[in-house]
Formats: C-alpha cells, structure tokens, sequence
C-alpha cells in the first residue's frame, strides 16, 4: 500500500495510471483464460461426436449384415471382391443372392450378385460411407459350427476431429 500512496498525486481519490494497467493486466489474464478453457471444452465435444458418429453407422452397417446372416439360408466367404475363392476366411461375404464386402473407406452392399458389374464398384451400394479408413476387415468360419464372425476397425481421420478409431467384432449364428 505504501507504494501505491507514493504514487497519488495530493488528495486524489481517483485511480493511477498503474493501478489501471495493473486491474486491466489482471483482467485480460482471466478473459484469456476463460476463452482457452472454452475452445478446449469444443474440441473435447467435437471430438465425442465424431466417435459417437462413426460408431453410430458402423454399427448400423454390422446390424445389418449380422441380420441377413442370420435371416440367410445359404452363406459365403469369399477372399475378396475380386478372388470370389471360397474361403474360412475373407473380406467378402455373400448371403444368399446379395453379399457385402469391406473396401478402403467403404463398407458396400451387392443386392443382386447374378447382375452384379465384379471389374466395378459403381454398381454395389454403400453401407457405410464416408468413416474414414476401414481396417482389418475379416470375417471368417469354422467347420464345427454355423457361427460367423465379423471383425474391423474404423478410423475417423477428420481434421476438425482428430483420429477417432472403433473396433467392431460380431459373432452371428445362422438360423438354419
């Protein structure tokens, strides 16, 4: 306080010049604090989203293909969209007269394998669109039992978002 009085011109109840700086310094630290917790706290929420989106449709897309496994009388797995090889294992499955597969970005959707274009994509219905990156797509069997399993990762790779990754395994028994 002593140093402040030394600074009072004579009987002056009015503020210093350093007094204002000093209240204003003080002020601009907690206004720029509050504006950094805030802009944290969006990209916090802005990157929940995003996971909640991307877990939201794919697991949508494995509801789906786990239904028509299910629901199917006769199942496939083949090594790819292009080696229909028949396989214990593959990133291609089909299901009676349609079939689903896993590619890049996209999990997709044949409705119709007997008219199905097999040297293009442009025809197959995409499942899951715009995720992202799918990774470590498999499904595969075993002799002993009619269970198929279902397995793959999805990476958000949003800017705004960050890489936000899922990873999703099913195992679905066939009504026979």
């Amino acid at each position: 306080m002593e140093i402040l009085k030394k600074f009072k011109i004579g009987n002056s109840k009015a503020y210093t010049i350093m007094e204002m700086t000093i209240a204003s310094a003080l002020l601009i630290m907690v206004a720029l604090s509050i504006a950094m917790l805030s802009i944290i706290g969006m990209r916090m929420f802005e990157r929940g989203v995003g996971q909640t989106n991307v877990q939201r449709r794919s697991r949508v897309a494995l509801d789906k293909i786990s239904r028509d496994i299910r629901n199917s009388t006769t199942t496939r797995i083949l090594n790819s969209y292009t080696d229909r090889t028949v396989s214990m294992q593959g990133d291609y499955i089909e299901i009676g007269n349609e079939g689903y597969y896993f590619s890049g970005t996209k999990i997709r959707f044949i409705d119709n394998l007997t008219a199905d274009n097999t040297a293009s994509e442009a025809d197959d219905k995409p499942v899951v669109d715009g995720v992202g990156k799918i990774g470590g797509a498999n499904i595969f069997t075993n002799d002993w039992t009619d269970m198929i399993t279902i397995e793959f990762s999805v990476t958000d790779q949003s800017r705004t978002r960050g890489n936000q990754s899922a990873d999703f395994i099913t195992s679905v028994y066939k009504r026979n």
